[in-house]
């Protein structure tokens, strides 16, 4: 799960630019694959991925 508290920590990890994220996470969504919860956290929503929330 992506959020506010740790967005900036994990995309560094990745190396991925702000823009590269938004466009991998709107391919995501629009596959299923991927939501954003009522809270704006970006979490994947497949079958190896459980939500902590």
């Amino acid at each position: 799960m992506l959020d506010r508290s740790n967005i900036n920590e994990i995309l560094d990890g990745l190396a991925l630019s702000d823009e590269e994220f938004r466009a991998i996470g709107e391919e995501l969504i629009a596959d299923g694959l991927a939501e954003v919860s009522e809270t704006g956290a970006f979490q994947l929503t497949t079958p190896f991925c459980v939500s902590a929330e």
